[in-house]
This record gives C-alpha cells, sequence and structure tokens, in this order.
C-alpha cells in the first residue's frame, strides 16, 4: 500500500507532481530569465527601429523574436519548479487576461510614442507595462474565508 501524503512527507518520499498543462506552460514561460531577456531586447531594438520610422523591421523584431523563444521555451525548459514558487503562485493569482492587456497595451503606447518621437508617451506606456506586471500588488485579491468576505461585503454596503 502507497504511504499517505503526510507520510510521505515524514519519510522523505517525494510524489511525482503531474506534468504542467499547456496553460501553466503559458503562463510560467513569460518569467523565464531567457524569456525576460528577450522581450526586453526587442522591445528596446523595436522601439529604436520605430522611433527611426523603419515600421516593418521595428514590428518584426518586436514580434518574431518573443514568439521564437515563447515557442523554445514552451518545448526544451522544464518549467515545473515556478509551480510551487512564489512568482508561480502570484502568476496563478493576479496575471488575468487584464493584466496582460495592460502589457501589451503598453508596449503598443511605446511603439506609437517611439513613432511619433513622444517621450512621455513612452514613460505612459512603460507605467502601463508596470502596471499589467504589478496588477497583484495594486490590487490584491481578497483572501477566502467566510470573516474576510464579510469584511468586503461591508465596505460596499
Amino acid at each position: 500500500m502507497a504511504p499517505s501524503q503526510a507520510e510521505a512527507t515524514e519519510l522523505g518520499i517525494a510524489r511525482p507532481t503531474p506534468p504542467l498543462s499547456s496553460r501553466e506552460r503559458r503562463l510560467y514561460q513569460q518569467v523565464h530569465p531567457v524569456k525576460l531577456l528577450v522581450d526586453g531586447a526587442a522591445a528596446a531594438a523595436a522601439l529604436v527601429l520605430l522611433w527611426r520610422h523603419s515600421a516593418w523591421l521595428g514590428i518584426g523584431v518586436a514580434l518574431v523574436p518573443p514568439i521564437v523563444a515563447s515557442v523554445t521555451l514552451w518545448h526544451v525548459s522544464d518549467l515545473s519548479s515556478y509551480r510551487s514558487s512564489r512568482i508561480g503562485r502570484y502568476l496563478r493569482q493576479h496575471m488575468t487576461l487584464a493584466a496582460e492587456a495592460f502589457r501589451v497595451g503598453g508596449f503598443i503606447v511605446m511603439a506609437l510614442g517611439a513613432w511619433e518621437r513622444l517621450a512621455w508617451v513612452l514613460v505612459l506606456g512603460a507605467a502601463l507595462i508596470a502596471r499589467g506586471w504589478l496588477h497583484g500588488l495594486l490590487r490584491p485579491r481578497p483572501l477566502e474565508g467566510r470573516h474576510t468576505r464579510e469584511r468586503f461585503a461591508s465596505r460596499y454596503r
């Protein structure tokens, strides 16, 4: 008979974790150091190209390297360590479609700012991207539980 989870923990036996779903892989690859480096470098290069009005080259640089990095990480990298990490928990709870929309929208604003050569628009776009990443810190979700729900409900009566 196989030991229970508590017994396995006491005995130091690690239970195998199920493989990552495609949703988890898509989520966790966003914070892989290689992905962050590629995204940052591609964005910087694309903004320089757009500032110089090289539209098609700028769009290509903005899209192709990040897509290649994402696909490569999905298939090659072991992202399972993110599942039990603090950043993994943060992403599962707070990296919603709205947060991702802020990030994408922020880059579009930055691209338009580069094209029009307006530094304040670049700063606005960067603030939107930061808002997308920090979504959970700026607006944390309430903890589950009866008392917590009552406390939050009382605020809106």
